[in-house]
């Protein structure tokens, strides 16, 4: 079970331990504080860092536990990237690229979401998936519901925390625009006769 990292930090941390990840962990999490620090991009670099590190950390766990659920061993080329458990996955439906011949690519998030969607329609099967991808993701969810549950809040919460970066980014383009919008209206006074206040 991946613990909620933001809500229970001892869990995740007896997790990343028992998974045998805590040295790795600790490199890593000390040379992400080094990068944030380095960027001079963030306010607070250490939380942003942790948070970071924590999101890797618990897709590794992630893939780990799916790992344990499909019975994939070490033996099988597993890698950190979760490449064994999406093999493991396609190897139990059987679909060649003809199959996804004329329809769109789709980014791991409309996968994800296609597969919620589709879930729980008994008449849907992976053959409907709009990708390879999405293919994927349905039959995770149909073999292992609970890491991807799992795996659908951590990319709703990967979604909410790039529209929340997002608000808080300013590249000055609405400054740009405003100072563009008064220089008209103090062009068009003049043009008027009239005299401009700015």
């Amino acid at each position: 079970m991946v613990t909620d990292f933001k809500r229970d930090k001892e869990g995740f941390y007896a997790e990343i331990k028992a998974a045998g990840l805590w040295e790795e962990w600790r490199k890593t999490l000390a040379r992400m504080k080094e990068e944030a620090r380095a960027s001079e991009r963030y306010a607070f670099p250490e939380k942003v860092a942790w948070e970071q590190c924590a999101h890797h950390f618990s897709r590794k766990l992630m893939v780990l536990e799916t790992e344990k659920n499909l019975g994939i061993t070490k033996d099988e080329g597993k890698d950190d990237d979760g490449d064994a458990v999406t093999q493991a996955i396609m190897n139990r439906v059987e679909l060649s690229r003809a199959d996804f011949e004329g329809r769109q690519e789709s980014t791991f998030n409309e996968d994800v979401e296609w597969a919620r969607r589709n879930v729980a329609l008994s008449d849907v099967t992976v053959k409907d998936a709009p990708s390879p991808g999405a293919a994927s993701m349905l039959e995770l969810a149909r073999t292992d519901p609970k890491t991807f549950h799992q795996l659908v809040y951590k990319v709703c919460d990967d979604r909410e925390s790039r529209e929340a970066e997002k608000r808080f980014t300013d590249d000055g383009s609405h400054i740009v625009e405003l100072v563009d919008r008064l220089r008209r209206a103090r062009a068009e006074a003049i043009s008027r006769g009239n005299r401009p206040v700015l």
